[in-house]
């Protein structure tokens, strides 16, 4: 399988394109979710973590506003891009 980086499937550049596993892509699609966020109704909170080779890593709870959820999020992303090379869209 082939990953646009861009997201853009009609930038073909070699530069845009990476080969990914079946695995890797289905850890890509999030049916419009916020991968790597979910709230947590005990603490009113979201929380961020990341599953690495079946090992789940916490990487924090943020506040239960619509900001706390994209800073989760951002929080994933990182994490996923410094383990992946790619960003996780």
């Amino acid at each position: 399988n082939v990953l646009h980086i861009d997201g853009d499937t009609l930038n073909c550049t070699p530069s845009n394109l990476k080969w990914q596993t079946k695995s890797e892509g289905r850890r890509l699609r999030n049916n419009g979710k916020r991968r790597g966020v979910c709230k947590v109704s005990s603490r009113n909170a979201w929380i961020a973590s990341i599953t690495v080779d079946g090992y789940v890593t916490g990487l924090g709870y943020f506040p239960y506003t619509p900001e706390g959820k994209e800073d989760a999020y951002k929080a994933y992303a990182k994490k996923y891009k410094s383990v992946y090379g790619v960003s996780p869209w």
